[in-house]
């Protein structure tokens, strides 16, 4: 058996945990995220849309979801989407909330109308 086999093979095998997968983080810091972010989006023909509170985001966050027609969701959990109800808030979406929702993460995302994440991930992205 090849080296290539033998390590197919032990993948084969290797006990798969139950739970689901951890919500990505990043060690990396950026100077302006906000900033670099926005600036990021409008080069890709992205459109940024401010709020003046965290509060108000989540009220701009309901206006894209109805805007677009989504769905489906994904919601990476960190600051500040971390703790927050979306599924609560937002009941028009089936959410697929990241280390806390069962099922492939890969098929979540693959047929999500709407990602949401921090800045930090969007930008390491």
């Amino acid at each position: 058996m090849s080296s290539r086999e033998a390590i197919l093979a032990n993948l084969g095998h290797a006990h798969r945990h139950d739970r689901p997968v951890e919500p990505w983080k990043t060690r990396r810091r950026f100077e302006d995220p906000v900033g670099k972010f926005e600036v990021s989006l409008a080069g890709l023909k992205g459109e940024v849309r401010r709020a003046e509170s965290l509060d108000g985001a989540w009220d701009v966050l309901g206006i894209v979801l109805d805007e677009l027609k989504a769905d489906r969701c994904v919601a990476n959990q960190e600051p500040p989407i971390v703790g927050y109800d979306l599924v609560t808030r937002y009941p028009e979406c089936d959410w697929h909330l990241v280390g806390q929702s069962e099922g492939d993460l890969r098929a979540a995302c693959a047929a999500a109308d709407v990602g949401l994440s921090g800045v930090a991930a969007a930008l390491v992205e």
